[in-house]
């Protein structure tokens, strides 16, 4: 037996999914036999005993699909049959996003108003630390990105130069270039620590502050050492940052049904990904670094605040949306890198942000 198809349906309605491929579903090639849990496709033209059989099964809200192939020798028509399944399923059980209800803050909490909706969600969120505020920012970066979807817009530039002009010449300064632009201060600000103790000119845009997201990172000590080695930090600033060590690890696979001379032996792993560290500590040390080294940068505590940062040099002043416009709006030109559920997007030049 061979699986050969695996598909989810967005839907929770395993028993709709299930009639819609006995009783309306036809496929191009084979035989359907109804089974309680699907079906099975038989193909009486072809030589020897060759069958597909297909079953559902429902988890989290979300109905799941497989197709697997009974015997070793090919059947005729197999990848026509995967394809149009495809095709067909998600036509028919496409994904549905219900839209946020609308809330008023000023009348009531986020968890209030949004529990007789997500009772889980809000359950959850009111244990973290700072619940509230995250399960808010979690709504309005969910409200922005449907908008953002439904009536795509031009992007908001983000980073001004104020105008500087000199006393003797009254001519405007020139525009401050960077080597590297980091957009994202959680690895972005790990990189660029780096970059910049390696003499680059560094500018990291963050909007909010560091290690804000829930995070947690496990690590390695030979994985880190390698920081050390670069001389980003010492090894006692990597013990003040650690917030708990484990002495060993383990993964067990299922094996419950093998017979005694087939099961798996437990795999120790002592040393991989034995150490959490402390994101916030050690992202804040990062960005002390960057300065230190003589790079920027932009940073905000919250979604609608801005703060400034101030280049010593060239009189630049680099800021967040969301304040005064600038009257004058200069070029800031370097290598951009942006960051996304962090991992660093390919790289590109930029005259302006």
């Amino acid at each position: 037996m061979k699986q050969i198809l695996y598909l989810e349906a967005p839907t929770p309605d395993t028993a709709a999914v299930r009639h819609w491929l006995q009783k309306e579903w036809t496929p191009h090639v084979g035989e359907k036999v109804v089974t309680p849990d699907g079906l099975r496709l038989q193909f009486p033209q072809q030589k020897g005993d060759r069958e597909l059989s297909l079953f559902v099964w429902s988890f989290q809200r979300t109905t799941y699909l497989k197709l697997f192939q009974w015997g070793s020798e090919s059947i005729a028509g197999t990848s026509q049959i995967c394809q149009q399944l495809t095709k067909e399923i998600n036509k028919r059980f496409p994904p549905e996003y219900p839209e946020p209800p609308e809330i008023d803050l000023s009348q009531e909490s986020i968890f209030t108003a949004l529990e007789p909706y997500y009772p889980e969600t809000v359950r959850y969120f009111q244990k973290m630390p700072q619940g509230e505020y995250d399960l808010q920012r979690v709504y309005w970066w969910e409200k922005g990105w449907r908008e953002s979807v439904r009536n795509p817009q031009k992007p908001k530039q983000v980073i001004y130069q104020q105008e500087h002009r000199s006393n003797s010449t009254q001519e405007l300064s020139t525009s401050p270039n960077y080597d590297l632009i980091y957009i994202g201060g959680a690895l972005g600000v790990i990189h660029g620590a780096v970059m910049a103790k390696l003499g680059y000119k560094v500018l990291l845009v963050e909007r909010l502050g560091f290690g804000r997201m829930n995070r947690e990172w496990n690590i390695s000590r030979s994985e880190f050492q390698s920081l050390i080695d670069l001389g980003l930090f010492t090894e006692a600033e990597f013990t003040s940052i650690i917030a708990s060590e484990y002495l060993d690890g383990f993964s067990k696979f299922f094996d419950g049904n093998n017979p005694p001379h087939l099961k798996a032996p437990v795999l120790h792993t002592p040393t991989v990904l034995n150490i959490a560290i402390d994101t916030e500590k050690m992202l804040n040390l990062c960005a002390e670094k960057l300065r230190d080294a003589g790079g920027g940068n932009l940073g905000a505590n919250g979604v609608y605040s801005s703060r400034y940062w101030f280049h010593p040099g060239n009189g630049a002043i680099a800021r967040l949306s969301g304040g005064r416009t600038q009257t004058s709006h200069r070029k800031i030109a370097g290598r951009c890198h942006g960051q996304c559920l962090s991992h660093c997007l390919a790289t590109q030049w930029l005259s302006r942000l």
